[in-house]
């Protein structure tokens, strides 16, 4: 691995020296150290470029890891907090009953989906049900919820109770990020009178500061609710961005080492070990030699964020990114 290192650092060094000029190697324009961008590009690898099929969040298959969990899709919680309280984002707060078989959860009163209406306690019936009623749907969490839920049943606009066939104390594991992505909420006025095992939700809404675009890029949701409940700020990319470029790696590690590009996945281990060990603006994504292999420019990060001093991301794919991202001074 040494060998690798030190070439590619040599590469990588001559890079910065003629990354700037007009007159560099091929594709010096589009690779370009220009000035910073206000989107938060990433760029695909070959494996990955294709355009999902469809946005059914209750499919193993639908992208997930682009715009949709990234910047769209959020969790009911972010987990439970040392004293062993709940830590609610789309929800306000669970209570338990005594024996941990009935879970009651309350709703945010100002959630809110992307296209203005509330987040009810209809909309998370909804989706429970849905993973109830439709054996074949695979997403995460789906299988556990059909052997651990009994019944569903909405107490009010913004407050429903789950029964379980079993003492299920860790259930809401299931509804924060870990090592899979969260539990979806799907919004029950876009999915009523569809068929759940084969609807494609070509044109998804979600609760998160992004909205889905068909030209590929998810532009900033400047009206997110999260803002004005006082949960958070708005995130400074005004788009998300995914690009697939043709060609050698060595163009791409040079748009990442200029600042071209944000996220960079589908890295081989020895160079994205090397570009990491001559600069200190990256970041392995998983960290070197897991499944997928990345870099992060540390342009657009601060770090991810300490819900009531819990840090709630250790562990999470595609919904670390977006929970990441500076926010606007």
């Amino acid at each position: 691995m040494l060998p690798v290192r030190l070439h590619l650092g040599v590469v990588v060094a001559t890079l910065f020296s003629f990354v700037s000029q007009e007159s560099s190697a091929e594709n010096s324009f589009k690779y370009s150290c220009l000035p910073s961008s206000p989107n938060l590009v990433f760029i695909v690898e070959a494996s990955r470029r294709e355009a999902p099929l469809h946005y059914n969040w209750f499919r193993a298959d639908a992208l997930r890891d682009r715009g949709a969990a990234q910047g769209m899709l959020e969790p009911l919680f972010l987990g439970v907090g040392p004293d062993g309280r709940s830590l609610g984002w789309l929800a306000r707060r669970a209570v338990w009953d005594a024996d941990f078989t009935s879970l009651e959860i309350e709703i945010e009163r100002l959630a809110a989906w992307s296209d203005g209406k509330p987040v009810s306690a209809t909309d998370v019936a909804r989706s429970f049900q849905i993973a109830l009623d439709h054996k074949t749907l695979d997403a995460p969490h789906l299988a556990e919820f059909r052997k651990l839920i009994k019944a569903v049943t909405v107490l009010g606009p913004r407050k429903l109770r789950l029964d379980f066939n079993e003492r299920a104390p860790g259930f809401i594991d299931y509804l924060a990020p870990g090592k899979m992505d969260a539990f979806t909420v799907v919004p029950a006025h876009v999915w009523d009178g569809n068929d759940p095992e084969t609807f494609t939700n070509s044109q998804p809404i979600g609760t998160g500061p992004y909205l889905f675009g068909q030209d590929g890029q998810w532009r900033r949701n400047d009206g997110w609710w999260a803002v004005k409940a006082g949960k958070a700020r708005l995130p400074a990319p005004l788009a998300l961005v995914w690009t697939a470029p043709e060609g050698a790696h060595e163009p791409m590690l040079r748009w990442i080492a200029c600042g071209g590009a944000d996220v960079m996945r589908g890295l081989p281990p020895g160079e994205m070990s090397g570009l990491a060990a001559i600069s200190g603006r990256f970041a392995p994504i998983l960290g070197i030699g897991q499944e997928r292999d990345g870099l992060v420019s540390l342009v657009n990060w601060q770090g991810w964020p300490r819900a009531s001093g819990v840090d709630w991301a250790v562990g999470q794919r595609a919904q670390r990114v977006i929970q990441g991202l500076r926010s606007v001074p």
